[in-house]
This record gives C-alpha cells, sequence and structure tokens, in this order.
C-alpha cells in the first residue's frame, strides 16, 4: 500500500496555482450537482461552492450561506457514485481507463471537473528538478519520484500522470480500499484542531461529511487532511499549508523531531514538544538541533539555485525556490526563538545543591551533556541534601510540586551505556574510563569518580571472614571472581567498574544499562517509594512521579524488596525502615520478618508473605531464637583479635553490620515472647508495640544507638 493511504486525502488546490480546480461557471456547477443528486447524493441547501466574501481569500472551498448547527449533515456520496479499488496503482490505472472514455463514462460529469485541475506535484518532476530540494527533510519524501510509487504507469503518457496526481490528491480510503469522492474535494484543508468538518462512512455505504460545531453564515467550511508537516502536504497536495505548521527533522541521532509555528497578524508563536515527547523537552536540547540542521540546509544549497540548468521547469524552479525559502524561514525563526528561551533558562536555573564547587562543576557538566544529546531533567527537581539538615546523604529532591505521571528523567537510547550481561558491561565500562575524557560518556563517569564505593565482595577473605554466621552466606560470602572471573579486581580500575555496574545498572535477561541521571534516586522499601521506571535499551529510559510529590520532598525509587543483607551487598548502604529480614529455619525453609519504625516505637510483621508456616508465633519464636543463638555462638576471631592486614574502615563496617543483625534478631525475638505470654500464639502480628513491650525495646534500641 502506497504512503499517501495512511492517510484519508483531499485535495486542497495549490496556493501557487492562479486557475483553482474548482472555477466552475454557475451553469458548470449546476450540472455537476444535478448529476450527484440525480444519482442519490445530497449537498445541504446552505452550503456552496465559492471563495466566499472576503475579497483577499481567493480559493474557491465551501462555504456556508446561512447559519449550521453542530452535527449537520453537508455532504452525502452513495457508493454508486464512488469510483474505488483495493490498492493504489489499481485506481490510477481505472481512472485512467474511464478518462479515455471520455463523455462515455457515468463518471464524467465528475472527471471533466477533475480535468480542469492543474497539478504539478513534485513526484513528476524532473530528478534535476526535484533535486532542489536537496537537504530538506523528509529527504525520501520529496525526492519521491512517480515510478516509486506506480512502477506499471507509462509517465511519458500526460493522462497517466494527471491520473496519477488526481488519486494522489483527491483520494481516500485505508488499508482495504481507496476511492474517489464527487464533491468532497471542494472541502479546503485545516489543521487538527481548526477542522470544522469530519467524514464517515466506507466504499460500501457511501460517505458522509457533518459539522463538527456550529458555523455561522459566510464561514468557510475546513476538513483536516491529516495534522501533517508541512513538507508532507506540499509533497501530497502541492499546497503551502496555512498556520498553524508543522515542521518535522530528524535530529543527529535519527530521532524525529517535531515543532510547529504559529501565526497571529505578524506575531509568531511555537509550540517545541506538540507530541510531548520526553526528549524535546530540553530546549536546549532543541535549540542545538535546530541549529545543527539549519546549518545543514543552508550548507547544501543545490547546485541548480546559483547554475540554473536550461532543463528546468522555470515554474517548477520558483515553487522550489519558495518552498525552500518557507522551509528555511521557519527554521530561523525558531532558531532565534530557541536562542532566547535557552538564555532565559540559564538564567533562571538556581543550584540549591549543597556540593563543593568542583562537585557543583562536575554536575553543571553533567546535566547540560545528558542535555544537549536529547536526555531530559525536570527543570523542578535538584540533586541536594534537601531542607532537613539531619540528612546529610545526596538524592533528588522537589523544587515545587510534581504531579502524578509528571516526567523526571528521560535519557535516549545513546546515553545508556548497555551490554547483554554483566560481565560484557563491566569490560566495556573499563574502557571506557581508560579513555578518560576521549570517551562520549566522560561527563557521566567523571562525576561517579567522586562516589565511594566499597562492597564486601571486593574485600578480602579475611574481611568477608567478619559477616561469617549471617543469612544469605552465600550471598555475604561472595567473591569479585565468582561475579566475572575475568575481571581482575588487584586492578583499581577494574574493581571500581565492577561495582559500578553492580550498583547503577537497570536490565532483564536480554540486557544490563548503566543509566544516567537515575543514581541520583535513593531507594525506598516497597509501597514507599514514589517514582517509577519504564524502558528499555532499545527505546530508552524514563521516571516518572507515581503520585503528587511536594516541595521539598524527596523522590525515592525502589530497588527491589530486597532484605537488609541483600542491600548491604549489592549497594553497601543499611536500608532506611521498614526494613525485611530473612533466615533459614532448622528444616531449611526460608523465613522473613519486617520491622517498623514510627519514631522511636518499633513494630512488626511476622509474615509479610503470608506463608503458612509462619503463621504459628510460637515456631516464629522457636526459629529466631535458634538463629540468634547460632549468630552469637559464631562471633569471627577477627573481632577479639583483629589482625592488621584487615582494613579499618571495612572493620568498622562488618562490625555495625552485624550489630544491626544482631539487635533485629534480639528485638524480633523479644516481641515474639512477649505474644507467646500474651497467649497470641497463633495470631500474625503487625501492630507496633505495645506500652509495655516499648520498655523492653528501649533496652534493644540503646543497643542499636550504641552499635
Amino acid at each position: 500500500m502506497n504512503i499517501l493511504l495512511l492517510y484519508l486525502l483531499f485535495l486542497l488546490p495549490s496556493l501557487q496555482l492562479a486557475d483553482s480546480p474548482l472555477n466552475l461557471t454557475q451553469s458548470e456547477q449546476k450540472t455537476y450537482l444535478d448529476w450527484v443528486e440525480a444519482n442519490g447524493g445530497y449537498k445541504h441547501p446552505n452550503v456552496e461552492i465559492s471563495s466566499g466574501p472576503d475579497p483577499a481569500w481567493t480559493i474557491r472551498g465551501l462555504f456556508a450561506t446561512d447559519f449550521m448547527k453542530q452535527g449537520e449533515r453537508i455532504i452525502t456520496i452513495p457508493p454508486n457514485l464512488l469510483l474505488c479499488r483495493p490498492e493504489f496503482f489499481d485506481l490510477v490505472s481505472a481512472l485512467n481507463y474511464e478518462l479515455s472514455l471520455e463523455q462515455s463514462s457515468f463518471w464524467w460529469p465528475y472527471l471533466s471537473v477533475m480535468l480542469r485541475s492543474q497539478l504539478d506535484l513534485p513526484y513528476v518532476w524532473s530528478d534535476d528538478e526535484r533535486d532542489l530540494f536537496t537537504g530538506l527533510y523528509p529527504g525520501h519524501l520529496l525526492m519521491t519520484a512517480a515510478h516509486d510509487m506506480c512502477d506499471n504507469i507509462d509517465f511519458e503518457d500526460s493522462t497517466n500522470v494527471l491520473a496519477l496526481q488526481l488519486v494522489g490528491t483527491r483520494s481516500a480510503g485505508n488499508n482495504d480500499f481507496i476511492c474517489l469522492i464527487p464533491v468532497l474535494e471542494s472541502l479546503n484543508h485545516a489543521q487538527q484542531g481548526f477542522e470544522n468538518t469530519f467524514m464517515e462512512g466506507n466504499d460500501i455505504v457511501g460517505f458522509s461529511v457533518y459539522t463538527t460545531n456550529e458555523v455561522a453564515a459566510d464561514q468557510q467550511l475546513f476538513y483536516s487532511y491529516g495534522d501533517d508537516s508541512f513538507s508532507r502536504l506540499f509533497h501530497d497536495y502541492g499546497f503551502f499549508s496555512q498556520y498553524p505548521r508543522l515542521w518535522r527533522f530528524e535530529d543527529s541521532y535519527g530521532n524525529e523531531i517535531n515543532f510547529k509555528v504559529f501565526k497571529e497578524g505578524e506575531d509568531f508563536d511555537f509550540d517545541f514538544d506538540p507530541n510531548d515527547v520526553p526528549y524535546q523537552k530540553s530546549i536546549i536540547y532543541v535549540q542545538q538541533e535546530v541549529r545543527n540542521h539549519l546549518d545543514t540546509v543552508l550548507a547544501l544549497d543545490p547546485f541548480g539555485y546559483t547554475q540554473k540548468s536550461e532543463a528546468i521547469n522555470p515554474k517548477r524552479y520558483l515553487t522550489a525556490l519558495e518552498f525552500r525559502q518557507e522551509y528555511i524561514n521557519a527554521f530561523q525563526l525558531a532558531s532565534d526563538r530557541l536562542d532566547k528561551l535557552g538564555k532565559e533558562e540559564k538564567t533562571d536555573q538556581k543550584n540549591h545543591s549543597l556540593c563543593s564547587k568542583a562537585k557543583c562543576d562536575k554536575e553543571k557538566v553533567y546535566f547540560e551533556w545528558v542535555q544537549a544529546n536529547g536526555g531530559y531533567k525536570n527543570p523542578k527537581v535538584e540533586i541536594s541534601t534537601g531542607p532537613d539538615p539531619e540528612w546529610t546523604v545526596r538524592g533528588l529532591f522537589a523544587l515545587s510540586p510534581l504531579s502524578s505521571g509528571e516526567t523526571i528523567f528521560w535519557l535516549p537510547p545513546h546515553l545508556s551505556l548497555c551490554s547483554p550481561t554483566f560481565c560484557d558491561l563491566v569490560e566495556k565500562l573499563i574502557h571506557e574510563i581508560s579513555l578518560k575524557d576521549s570517551s562520549f560518556f566522560w561527563p557521566y563517569l567523571s562525576l561517579s569518580e567522586d562516589n565511594d564505593i566499597d562492597l564486601p565482595y571486593v574485600w578480602t577473605d579475611e574481611e568477608r571472614n567478619l559477616l561469617s554466621g549471617l543469612y544469605p552466606a552465600s550471598l555475604l560470602m561472595n567473591t569479585a571472581s565468582e561475579m566475572c572471573d575475568n575481571i581482575d579486581i588487584s586492578d583499581s580500575t577494574s574493581a571500581r567498574a565492577l561495582q559500578l555496574v553492580g550498583t547503577r545498572t537497570a536490565g532483564n535477561t536480554d540486557f544490563v544499562c548503566l543509566i544516567p541521571l537515575f543514581e541520583s534516586l535513593n531507594h525506598a522499601p516497597h509501597g514507599y517509594e514514589n517514582t517509577v521506571m519504564g524502558g528499555y535499551d532499545k527505546v530508552g529510559f524514563s521516571i516518572h512521579a507515581t503520585n503528587e510529590i511536594a516541595a521539598d520532598q524527596q523522590l525515592f525509587y525502589f530497588y527491589g524488596d530486597g532484605s537488609f543483607s541483600r542491600l548491604f551487598h549489592d549497594y553497601g548502604f543499611f536500608s532506611q525502615y521498614p526494613r525485611l529480614w530473612r533466615f533459614e529455619d532448622s528444616a531449611g525453609n526460608e523465613i522473613k520478618f519486617k520491622i517498623y519504625k514510627e519514631g522511636e516505637v518499633f513494630g512488626f510483621d511476622f509474615n509479610p508473605d503470608d506463608v503458612p508456616y509462619q503463621n504459628s508465633t510460637s515456631y516464629m519464636q522457636q526459629e529466631v531464637k535458634n538463629h540468634l543463638d547460632n549468630v552469637l555462638a559464631t562471633e569471627p576471631v577477627g573481632y577479639s583479635l583483629k589482625s592488621q592486614t584487615i582494613n579499618p574502615k571495612r572493620f568498622l563496617t562488618a562490625l555495625s553490620f552485624r550489630q544491626e543483625y544482631i539487635n533485629a534478631f534480639q528485638m524480633a525475638f523479644d516481641r515474639l515472647d512477649q505474644l507467646v505470654e500474651e497467649g497470641k500464639v497463633d495470631e500474625k502480628n503487625q501492630s507496633l508495640s505495645s506500652d509495655v513491650l516499648c520498655d523492653k525495646e528501649d533496652v534493644c534500641l540503646a543497643r542499636v544507638k550504641a552499635g
């Protein structure tokens, strides 16, 4: 199916043609419309084909002679008046045949009107003439030749050439049919939102046109041929569309960019993201890409403009010259406005981040790199420690309220560093780090240099042994060589790359990616997060707010409902409350429980996954006690006889982690013991602690603080 069939196609006479195809005498118009009505067609008596009351408007169209209500039927064309075929080129052949019959054709009253058309669309021009559009977008469309559309048509025959253009400009269809529809060519085009008619029907029942709203006397009726670009409307119909005008082009990465230009009087306005595309939200990015495209167009001034060939039709030369000038003017206007907006955006940007000048300078370069390459960071968020002086961890905070569903970040695919496997990505990252500022990703990588990462799997065996006896042993005792046996972690760059991939990636079984900006989102347990991520390696990634977020509120992302131990192993932090703990009972079943904290009060959920064998409080009490006793009995020798080969910082980290672990299980046992004493042997308890238990928990809390 030809690309023209993706749209409902109707003719608007070319603004370059002095003689409109609808310039009929009253007698000719009456003959035409009488034929339509005699064969079951209908035209509302309050509409006429004319150029209307405004002398400045010279294009004939359909005008209301009196007031019309919303939903009034304007035109009906029954199926017997339609000339339809299943394919575009079939309809061209059928029309060519009917034209050859002249007055013997049933459709002659309609065909005789169409024969008055002076169509001259770019696809019937010569190669030299189409070359005048070199560099303009979309090149594959503007440079399309007639034989690319219908290779079985002899275009040396002028009737064939006319038939092709008539079908291209006057047909409506879909994947099942394409039809020429009498009378409907009298409706001129308006961009979507500015039309006042709509059409319904098909090749079986015919077509009807109705008003979409009230229409005043002397007002013209318009139909939308599709909210299409200035270039496509020119290619498909031969006219320069009215404002608002939609322009399209490709950025340097092959993404299609759209913008609209509006005009009121002598003033122009712009919509630089009419389709709400995330990568167009960055003014700096759109500014740069519009400028790049404009520079390319200006640098590719076709040879034909300076050395005009005698083989180029003078009228086509002027049309191409005028089209090119309209194109350049639109992009120049857009570039000028974007330059102004870019300066305003930079002037209005405030930085509340608590960071050193060196780090803030790196972040500035980082954000500019993201935006310049099609990424987007919502201007209503910042990376800082937020307004609470007690919160010292940098994260993402809202500067002003955010709506549910609002885009926070968007990263196009070329800004993510992806590989099919974890270890492949580690190797790729090692290579990029070795390139330093020659790497495309350096603004991202240089900022990550400031992050202090030291995860248990890069510790020595002796240091990891400080975590022995804790659950899960298979995780906490895991080594870097077991994760990627081809990585030499004795090399500091390799060790760092392994940990960066481990802490900053998203992926699935098909890909794993390092994604800029996302590392600024801190973790929250499931149900406490307020953002969600979407996307994959081929289309890019985005983060959206899951609910309304107030000014000064931190944005959190859910890293996975991992246990306290897993989050420590994978990311190196002690997670906030609620904390999930896991261990194995004496039969090898995995047990889970959660600890909540509200102020100085702790609460417990001893069966968060509603597992039947965890419903028994006495069973839970016994298994928690057994596990706690085992942990206390297997205190590593390194704590009492500290080795000189153990890194002091790692020693303190392991000691703190072990103490958090013991405190959690001690508090859980105390609570379960309390429940058993109260006789709540088989009840699931998710409530906050009783006043009696709070006294016991004060002792446990003191241990936590001491640890």
